[in-house]
């Protein structure tokens, strides 16, 4: 969906400002008057005037006698939960008012902590186990999803009141998927900040691309068609090549169409092209590995192909120790501008990318090809998602419904609009054709049930054998998945175990 009038809203009620490389967001209790509502009710409304604000929850009139409500979470994702940043400037901001909202709203009192080099699970199960009740909700990464469940330390969210799944602050199609044998052990959804940060896309260098006879309108207009797909984006990022220190040697400081390191940033294809690692099984009890299906073979040979034979495509390639140097080193060209398309996560927009020389945008993955329907992608592994210790007295079981519903509610009205615009410099507010393609981009976001599974597997790490497979220039990936089928079998079987009555 279009959501222009999403920021357009929020400058009468939270003042966005854009300053330098950043948009600064500033907020008040401002709401429409009721002449304004007439006025829009009686027009016929565009797509470029929703307001996000007009999706109202379907929470009770409930108040919580000034109780705590506590998260705990790894000290990286604090910020997205709490903010005493009352300034009225900048995504902090909005986080504060947020909360505040919420608090004044329910009369609760929301709180975080954190343990400095202690991941947030590990915390929880310790707790857990000698039955002292520290924290509502705990707020840990996505790839140690089932660690808790494992030990029995989780709650199942669909025993607690108030949550509307079908509301879109929450990712309905991964809670289903998510949800075996009647069980969610944990959710995600706007509150979590780190899950637009870490989403995966493609940036592309506006300027670049021009003197290769593209233009962002073209690229971002073949987006909106339908028609962005896996062979339209290899002919255009095989299309830009120019050889600059003349030694007749495709290697870092040319001009290239396509750049990465195949490390990780070859982990969401799988997603973009409508694929699953695992598929639940019809029963709702099980999950199968759904990987090695004939579309993905044909993808793999592609993308091999086109990472490592395609003149005008550059591989950055390193032993697993070493990934972090490579990353560093494929994101260095995308900000040198000497890279046409790149793929990042939205994270670097925020740092790395706030000092360009050239202007950029953001692409999603594409699609398999014009048959399938949406676009897809995936965030980074390392993620919020959320859990309810076991601790938790069965009469918070209404006040945490309530308030994790309002959390994510508030999210979605508010954080992630200004997240947009902070990331792209003010351009969510102000072009619609931007505000329309980040949508599609964030509206595809599959939070896979495979990535929770990968630790339990020793060798055979089913969600990332696509991208090894890329990156060691290797087709065959079948005899991959047939060689490690029963250490793979054993690890979904003691999954499914966390799952029994």
């Amino acid at each position: 969906m279009n959501l222009k009038k999403v920021l357009a809203f929020l400058l009468a009620a939270q003042m966005l400002l854009v300053s330098g490389v950043a948009c600064s967001d500033t907020e008040d209790e401002t709401t429409p008057s009721e002449t304004e509502n007439k006025i829009e009710e009686t027009e016929a409304p565009e797509e470029t005037e929703f307001d996000r604000r007009s999706v109202a929850d379907s929470l009770p009139e409930i108040t919580f006698g000034g109780k705590d409500f506590r998260f705990y979470a790894n000290e990286g994702e604090i910020f997205q939960l709490v903010s005493d940043d009352d300034t009225g400037v900048g995504l902090e901001s909005v986080i504060y008012d947020r909360n505040a909202r919420v608090q004044e709203r329910f009369d609760v009192k929301i709180t975080a902590e954190y343990q400095l080099g202690v991941e947030s699970q590990d915390v929880i199960n310790s707790y857990a186990q000698s039955g002292e009740h520290i924290a509502e909700v705990f707020d840990h990464w996505h790839r140690m999803g089932l660690t808790p469940p494992c030990y029995a330390m989780s709650l199942n969210w669909l025993d607690l009141p108030h949550l509307d799944w079908d509301k879109p602050w929450w990712n309905k199609k991964s809670n289903d998927d998510s949800t075996i044998n009647g069980k969610l052990w944990t959710v995600t959804g706007d509150l979590a900040v780190t899950a637009m940060q870490d989403t995966w896309a493609i940036a592309f260098n506006m300027d670049l691309i021009k003197d290769y006879g593209y233009t962002s309108e073209q690229l971002y207009q073949l987006v909106l068609d339908g028609e962005w797909t896996l062979d339209k984006f290899i002919e255009v990022g095989s299309s830009m090549y120019k050889d600059v220190n003349g030694n007749g040697q495709e290697d870092p400081g040319d001009v290239f169409g396509y750049l990465c390191d195949v490390g990780d940033r070859t982990m969401p294809w799988v997603t973009a092209l409508g694929e699953k690692f695992f598929t639940k099984t019809e029963d709702g009890m099980g999950v199968e590995v759904t990987l090695g299906t004939e579309k993905t073979y044909q993808a793999l040979e592609k993308l091999i192909n086109f990472h490592h034979n395609v003149v005008g495509t550059y591989s950055v390639k390193a032993e697993p120790e070493e990934a972090r140097n490579t990353r560093a080193e494929a994101l260095a060209e995308f900000v040198n501008g000497t890279v046409g398309l790149f793929p990042t996560t939205f994270n670097p927009c925020f740092v790395e990318f706030t000092d360009l020389t050239f202007s950029y945008g953001m692409l999603p993955f594409p699609k398999y090809d014009t048959a399938q329907e949406t676009y897809m992608t995936v965030p980074e592994y390392d993620f919020s998602i959320y859990g309810v210790p076991v601790t938790l007295p069965f009469e918070d079981y209404e006040m945490v419904g309530v308030i994790m519903e309002a959390l994510m509610a508030e999210s979605w009205k508010t954080v992630s609009p200004a997240y947009y615009d902070e990331a792209l410099k003010g351009r969510y507010t102000a072009d619609a054709t931007t505000a329309e393609v980040i949508d599609l981009i964030m509206d595809g976001r599959v939070y896979d049930w495979g990535y929770q599974i990968a630790q339990f597997i020793d060798t055979y790490k089913v969600p990332y054998l696509f991208c090894y497979q890329i990156r060691d220039n290797d087709i065959d990936m079948a005899s991959s998945l047939a060689e490690g089928e029963s250490k793979i079998q054993a690890a979904i079987d003691v999954c499914l175990s966390f799952y029994e009555d």
